[in-house]
């Protein structure tokens, strides 16, 4: 939508409110950057000039460590807990963390891993 973002109003309160929303390591990034949004119009700027920096903002490098496994490994690791683990020669019914940390390594998909490391891959949503 072209044109100037509608005119907001926001006390003191609330300002420093959605200040702290964007500086939080704990608020959940859709809220900060509706926070963000509500301060550029709050600030007069434009609905695209607005819409151009939430764009670069979502382009831009994420902080943080990129991991060590590459998404073909994860891939891999998931794919082959979905395996029955009796078709490994595996003595269990179900895959366990520590069972499948084995058999990942065994297949040389990767050098090491730690069992939790393969609990957070088996919990993360797909």
């Amino acid at each position: 939508m072209p044109g100037k973002a509608a005119k907001i109003v926001v006390t003191e309160r609330q300002l420093q409110t959605l200040k702290t929303m964007i500086a939080s390591s704990t608020c959940p990034q859709g809220v900060a950057q509706r926070a963000r949004m509500i301060l550029l119009a709050f600030a007069g700027r434009s609905n695209e000039s607005i819409a151009y920096e939430q764009r670069f903002l979502s382009d831009s490098p994420r902080s943080g460590w990129a991991g060590k496994f590459s998404a073909e490994q994860v891939a891999q690791i998931i794919a082959v807990a979905c395996e029955p683990p009796e078709k490994c020669g595996r003595p269990v019914t179900h895959w366990t963390p520590r069972e499948l940390a084995d058999e990942v390594k065994k297949r040389s998909i990767v050098a090491s891993i730690s069992v939790r490391q393969v609990g957070r891959f088996l919990k993360r949503p797909s």
